[in-house]
């Protein structure tokens, strides 16, 4: 897929109904495993810092106003311990969170988003809208950074969840 057609993907993930505005980062990829395969694994919180190189730790529950713990790695920046609130969680297609910094100058909305392309293919669209009074200029700032991140979570996500489906595949 070209860079183009992944920054469109993304875009109009981005765009999807009740999503802030703002600048979005993140990156889209196609995944040979079914969308449930790519499910488990996000859905986990508590397992992604075993495969995550973003979120190096993380703890609780993939449910609708729960709260989550995590320690963002973003490349080139020192980690940082942070709380986030989950907003949607649709069962193997959606998973949606975010956190306010500064007095809620600063929003960042973070989105999962899988979908469907056949019985063994999926798309994710991964990605963080940062919004609030500040949000455009902290994205300017550390956007790039924020990016390379999500790109490097999807790489592994893609290669966990492939190397998943085969195991099962071969094991079934």
């Amino acid at each position: 897929m070209t860079s183009s057609a992944t920054e469109s993907r993304l875009g109009e993930a981005a765009r999807g109904e009740g999503r802030p505005k703002g600048r979005c980062v993140g990156g889209y990829m196609e995944v040979a495993a079914p969308a449930g395969i790519v499910w488990d694994i996000v859905a986990n919180f508590d397992g992604w810092g075993a495969w995550n190189p973003l979120y190096t730790r993380a703890a609780g529950d993939a449910r609708e106003g729960a709260e989550i713990e995590l320690t963002v790695a973003v490349p080139g920046m020192k980690p940082m311990d942070t709380r986030a609130r989950v907003h949607t969680v649709r069962p193997g297609e959606c998973l949606e969170y975010g956190l306010s910094n500064m007095a809620g100058l600063l929003r960042a909305f973070r989105f999962i988003d899988i979908v469907e392309l056949g019985p063994e293919r999926c798309g994710i669209a991964n990605g963080e809208i940062m919004s609030g009074p500040i949000g455009a200029l902290v994205a300017r700032a550390v956007g790039p950074k924020v990016g390379e991140g999500l790109r490097a979570m999807n790489d592994r996500l893609k290669e966990l969840a492939e190397a998943s489906w085969e195991n099962r595949a071969a094991a079934g």
